[in-house]
């Protein structure tokens, strides 16, 4: 099992810029003590590959954040918008 690293989960994952999955790849790669990760390409390869690496689940993190529902408005937010 990869050795966990703080932050990392598939919520943090699937949210995270260019620079943050890199900077997750490098410290996959120190913990390993080798190179099992690489940089290169999109950042959907940049997604999958950490995801895979650590055995996480990006497809249920992405639906668990779309299929919130919306905030009820209160009556508040209803006077304003009148």
């Amino acid at each position: 099992m990869p050795a966990v690293l703080p932050n990392f989960n598939a919520t943090s994952l699937s949210s995270a810029t260019g620079a943050q999955l890199k900077f997750w790849v490098n410290q996959t790669n120190a913990a390993a003590g080798q190179k099992v990760l690489v940089k290169l390409g999109k950042v959907n390869d940049l997604w999958q590959r950490p995801a895979m690496h650590h055995h996480l689940n990006l497809m249920a993190a992405l639906l668990a954040v779309t299929a919130a529902p919306p905030s009820p408005l209160s009556t508040l937010d209803i006077q304003n918008h009148q």
